[in-house]
């Protein structure tokens, strides 16, 4: 399923596309609304990360959410207002919420002018790295203060 087709940027010189799509999936439970914590296992790789670079599928991930797409009862809302990105994530059946807005086209790279809220709550002292961003999708990592991380993949 194609996702993109207008123009998304973060920190790297590839750009992507996007269309506004609502789709409704199967889900697995959210959890409570506060912190973030690694949903990644430390490997090979300095940032822990080359696992999630293996999984394709779009989901949020921290230690208190699990929105998995391909699990269902999660509404995917992708969309693109004066140059200004939005993803959203909601489980139909909690009414758990992750957003994520961005301006300008993505790239690889640190993601300096994203916001991420959480059930309409704005995420403190959190850097955004767009891990990997190609043809199957965006693999963007969030790090919070206490060396807790999430992640987010947008497959396109």
């Amino acid at each position: 399923m194609q996702i993109f087709n207008h123009t998304i940027s973060t920190c790297s010189h590839l750009h992507i596309s996007l269309f506004a799509i609502l789709v409704t999936v199967l889900f697995q439970a959210c959890g409570s609304d506060d912190g973030i914590e690694a949903s990644v296992t430390p490997g090979k790789d300095p940032s822990g990360f080359a696992a999630e670079l293996k999984n394709a599928s779009t989901r949020y991930t921290d230690s208190n959410h699990n929105l998995l797409y391909d699990n269902g009862g999660i509404m995917l809302r992708l969309s693109e207002t004066d140059n200004i990105s939005t993803v959203l994530l909601t489980d139909l059946k909690t009414g758990c919420e992750i957003k994520l807005l961005w301006h300008g086209a993505m790239r690889k790279g640190c993601l300096n002018n994203g916001l991420l809220y959480i059930n309409g709550i704005p995420l403190p002292d959190y850097e955004l790295l767009v891990e990997e961003l190609n043809e199957k999708g965006a693999w963007i990592s969030i790090h919070a203060p206490n060396n807790t991380k999430g992640v987010l993949m947008i497959a396109r």
